[in-house]
């Protein structure tokens, strides 16, 4: 009998359906041919389909969050599949509908602009959320509860997650202007685990692994 285990839900599978940590969806077609391994880990069927729709509505969004002088696989992942999933007939609506519910208006410089707050949505911190999993499952060996990982934006931890803090944590790297992720283990405290998760250079989370 196998002793293979999903490494989100713990059910014992007799065939692995692989799960890549971060979503194959946020690459953009330049790195088709990257040879850097995404990291995949054992997933039940059930698990690996679970994702997919919160994991598309995560790369528009932080595609979309870029903002001003995008690159240019940047400019063309919004203006190729990230389109064609907001217009297609079938979930454009809802998507489009989604994506808004993450905006608010501003005011920058005494104009009035749109800026979007990506953990203002449970799909995104659903993704995240699955990552750390993921992340900690590769890393660390052990299986975390969705319900002990919370999240939020790196912003609001600036004054304490300094880049001399990031310094002392371990770096990994998938495609440096895909993804970059920080991680170190706490032996003490209610947390056990700490991380800080950046996707295209720019869009930065961290999140806390409770005991």
């Amino acid at each position: 009998m196998s002793n293979l285990k999903c490494s989100f839900c713990g059910k014992a599978i007799i065939k692995s359906h692989d799960e890549h940590i971060f979503p194959n969806c946020i690459y953009p077609p330049s790195k088709d041919l990257s040879k850097e391994i995404r990291l995949k880990i054992p997933a039940c069927l059930e698990c690996n389909s679970s994702w997919s729709g919160d994991e598309e509505f995560f790369r528009n969004v932080i595609y979309t969050a870029v903002g001003h002088n995008p690159n240019m696989d940047e400019k063309l992942m919004f203006e190729g599949p990230i389109i064609r999933s907001i217009r297609d007939h079938i979930g454009g609506k809802s998507k489009l509908d989604d994506l808004f519910e993450v905006m608010k208006s501003v005011v920058v410089d005494g104009d009035i602009r749109q800026i979007i707050y990506p953990t203002e949505s449970n799909k995104i911190l659903r993704v995240v959320r699955k990552m750390i999993c993921g992340l900690c499952s590769h890393h660390l060996r052990i299986m975390v509860a969705d319900d002990n990982v919370q999240v939020d934006m790196l912003d609001y931890y600036k004054d304490f997650i300094t880049q001399k803090v990031l310094d002392a944590m371990n770096y990994n790297q998938i495609d440096k202007d895909i993804v970059e992720y920080w991680y170190s283990e706490l032996d003490h405290g209610p947390i056990s685990s700490l991380w800080v998760l950046r996707f295209l250079t720019k869009i930065e989370f961290i999140s806390f692994v409770m005991r």
